[in-house]
């Protein structure tokens, strides 16, 4: 099919609708979450052994880097976190697999192959308390990081970056988020059109807004006729009634009822017979 039809103006319209409507979604999602902040403090791991080339040691470095990466989301690591004391809130929940969940989305582990850096970061919503976090975590793997590892006192960690919190929400990124999202509904949308050239949902979309449209014009239509009308407007038929005479109008009975007009009168004026 020729790319001329497939990338007609209507279905281009069609991706930009897609986009804004993805990227609207994301923007709804990021707004949802609950803001957070962000400390992070960056661990350099040392092994120091004599009779061993640089190579090997870098390569047990960063071996026991991504030991220690893991042992940070086990529970003995997490029970020795909040018996440390640097006044934690425990809002884990219950349940040790409730606790390991949240305790994943709260810290997270960066590792560096080939260098043994790690970065660890804290996100809480509180950032004192992202900041303590930070603390007891490198405070535990300091001291107690010879529980986790056979190397005993070979293996030195050294703190590059002390830990620190953010004065600005790190989580959710709502303008990187919505960008994502509105590129990610583009995708979509392009895609939609190459393999769908033929579809109507641009139509549909516009018939749906003159539909909309219409319907508020209307409704702004009746609301200005009825506030124009008189407030106690009454629409039963009145009577009046005789001078002098009070109360309601007389009823109507065989008595007083109004002679029927003689139809056969105007047939036989005519006629005497």
């Amino acid at each position: 099919m020729e790319s001329e039809k497939i990338f007609s103006v209507k279905n281009l319209k069609t991706a930009i609708i897609i986009a804004i409507i993805v990227a609207i979604l994301s923007l709804a999602v990021s707004l949802w979450q609950t803001p957070k902040y962000e400390a992070s403090v960056k661990m350099l791991v040392v092994f120091n052994q004599s009779n061993i080339d640089p190579y090997t040691a870098s390569r047990t470095a960063d071996y026991i880097s991504n030991v220690l990466g893991e042992v940070i989301y086990s529970n003995s690591f997490v029970d020795q976190i909040f018996k440390s004391n640097f006044a934690l809130k425990d809002e884990l929940g219950t349940g040790q697999e409730t606790r390991a969940k949240n305790w994943q989305k709260m810290v997270r582990v960066k590792i560096k192959e080939n260098k043994g850096v790690m970065t660890v970061s804290v996100f809480n919503p509180d950032r004192d308390q992202a900041n303590k976090f930070a603390e007891a975590i490198t405070y535990t793997l300091i001291t107690k990081h010879q529980l986790y590892h056979g190397f005993g006192d070979k293996v030195v960690l050294k703190i590059i970056d002390n830990p620190t919190a953010s004065n600005q929400i790190a989580e959710p990124k709502i303008l990187n988020n919505t960008g994502i999202g509105f590129l990610a509904g583009l995708v979509i949308g392009l895609t939609l059109i190459v393999i769908f050239p033929e579809q109507k949902l641009f139509e549909f979309f516009s018939f749906r807004l003159r539909q909309a449209a219409t319907r508020d014009e209307m409704i702004s239509l009746f609301n200005q006729e009825n506030s124009s009308a008189p407030a106690n407007q009454n629409t039963e038929p009145q009577y009046s009634l005789p001078t002098g005479q009070t109360g309601l109008p007389p009823k109507i009975t065989a008595e007083n009822q109004p002679a029927e007009p003689n139809q056969n009168a105007n047939k036989n004026q005519y006629y005497n017979w």
